[in-house]
């Protein structure tokens, strides 16, 4: 009530002297006219020319209404005979009185209607213009904290005062801190103090957590609650007009639907990587179960057949089976490494440690690692001319190169060569491991790295190590794949970006 008291009263002081300037300027124009003999009618038009301005540059209706009636009279007092009085002696003046009041009233009342009207479209215009602009800010922001900071600078560029917004987590409390933007449109983080956030998560609106200043806040309330708190100054609050509080409820909803659609996305997202994590698992039992069946059915016979019948066996037979017991031994060894290496990779979020390697020491530790396994086969490895660098982790890079190799030798006849290859192509550093063996069945390329294979297969090696594989180089934000060689055999290639490596080696 004060504040509008106080605008009513502004009003009054600039239009009162502004409508007595345009009549009286109306007035020393008409007795010019009269002076140099112009007919009655020319004055009249001068202070309907003054009505009109009246009406179109004060504030309200009712100015344009007085200033009418206030032209009526000065013309019948300064121009119509006797002058200087009220009185009319012509019955004539009267109509001519009463004919001048009505057209101006109409005049008056036409003009403040357009006047009202231009304002209500400029005010529109400019509730488009902010909509708008933030719309497109809104569209582009991509976490919650960026929305915050564009509802911010349109309330505060809407109502030219400091705004504050409070963004609530997605366990529905109140951060710690809350984005100021100043009236210079500068942007701030300030921490909250405890006492003050647990106001904050009460029902009221009203808050004043601030440096002692006294705020009014709405609450910005999504579909799953609280989202958010937008603050400003009490004094700006109070004088919001309807214009003003209306554009203020459409940044709100424009918040609400912003903050939903950011919220929606990220559960969006980790609903997704929690599917494909489960997905994840589900392989990697399935793979379990197949590849440790068969070393578990060897392990189990040959050491019960020296148990029950050991007696009956020659020395070459008995030492056969150790022997046959040892080696998957050593395989179920490996297997239960390449879990260590999966489980530690999915621990860590799909996060790798990586440090600058040289790309020839990864391929000679893996393929002296497979040598000392398999003696009698040949392997083949190409180094680049030049130095490659290549930003990993070493150890899980050499487990899935050791994986491809024994992959092949399995797949290969004896007394072929396998072939380890390492190259840069741009940005990334290139693996192959390629083989002379019978190729990939077109039909298991596309459940390959899944852990899936498409029929049956009692052989060891085609699930759970190109699984590990595949996880390991996407943790490395790689790529692994595999392919057919036109001169028979198979190839499989990987992917590591060289990120950093490169631009220091330039």
């Amino acid at each position: 009530m004060y504040q509008a008291a106080t605008a009513a009263g502004r009003c009054i002081i600039r239009d009162l002297p502004l409508s007595a300037l345009f009549l009286g300027t109306a007035s020393i124009i008409g007795y010019g006219f009269r002076v140099i003999g112009f007919p009655e009618v020319d004055i009249i038009l001068v202070y309907h020319l003054a009505v009109v301005v009246t009406a179109w540059l004060t504030s309200g209706f009712a100015y344009g209404v007085a200033g009418s009636l206030a032209a009526a009279f000065l013309f019948n007092y300064l121009f119509i005979e006797p002058r200087f009085t009220f009185a009319v002696n012509d019955p004539r003046c009267v109509v001519t009185f009463v004919i001048m009041t009505i057209t101006a009233l109409i005049t008056s009342g036409l003009t403040s209607h357009a006047r009202a009207g231009a304002r209500r479209s400029m005010g529109k215009e400019a509730e488009t213009r902010i909509l708008y602009d933030l719309t497109s800010r809104l569209r582009e922001s991509s976490d919650i904290h960026a929305i915050a900071g564009a509802i911010a600078d349109a309330v505060g560029d809407c109502f030219d005062c400091r705004v504050d917004c409070l963004c609530w987590d997605e366990n529905g409390a109140p951060e710690s801190f809350f984005i100021e933007r100043s009236r210079e449109g500068k942007h701030t983080r300030r921490e909250i103090p405890d006492e003050a956030l647990a106001r904050l998560r009460s029902a009221t609106v009203r808050t004043s957590f601030d440096d002692g200043r006294e705020f009014y806040g709405w609450r910005i309330s999504g579909t799953d609650g609280t989202l958010g708190l937008i603050r400003m100054p009490a004094k700006t609050a109070r004088t919001l007009t309807d214009s003003r509080a209306r554009i203020l409820r459409s940044i709100m909803d424009s918040a609400v639907l912003a903050m939903d659609r950011v919220r929606f996305i990220g559960q969006r997202a980790r609903f997704r990587e929690e599917t494909m994590r489960e997905r994840c698992r589900g392989n990697l039992l399935r793979a379990i179960s197949h590849d440790l069946r068969t070393p578990l059915t060897v392990i189990l016979g040959a050491s019960s057949a020296i148990l029950e019948n050991g007696e009956s066996f020659d020395g070459a037979t008995v030492v056969k089976l150790l022997g046959d017991v040892r080696d998957d031994s050593r395989w179920l060894i490996r297997m239960v490494e390449n879990l260590l290496s999966v489980t530690r990779v999915d621990q860590d979020a799909m996060k790798v440690t990586k440090i600058p390697e040289a790309a020839e020491e990864i391929m000679a530790g893996a393929a002296a690692r497979v040598r000392a396994r398999f003696p009698d086969r040949a392997i083949a490895v190409k180094a680049p001319d030049e130095l490659l660098i290549v930003p990993m982790d070493g150890t899980l890079i050499i487990q899935v190169i050791i994986n491809l190799i024994e992959n092949a030798v399995k797949n290969s006849r004896d007394d072929s060569t396998i072939e380890l290859e390492a190259k840069r192509d741009g940005k990334e550093a290139i693996f192959e491991i390629s083989d002379e063996g019978i190729g990939i069945d077109e039909r298991d390329i596309p459940g390959m790295f899944e852990g899936k294979p498409r029929v049956a297969d009692l052989s060891r090696g085609m699930g759970i190590g190109l699984s590990i594989c595949d996880s390991i180089i996407r943790a490395h934000d790689g790529m692994l794949e595999a392919s057919n060689r036109e001169t028979g055999g198979a190839v499989f290639r990987f992917t590591l970006p060289l990120g950093e490596c490169e631009t220091d080696e330039q």
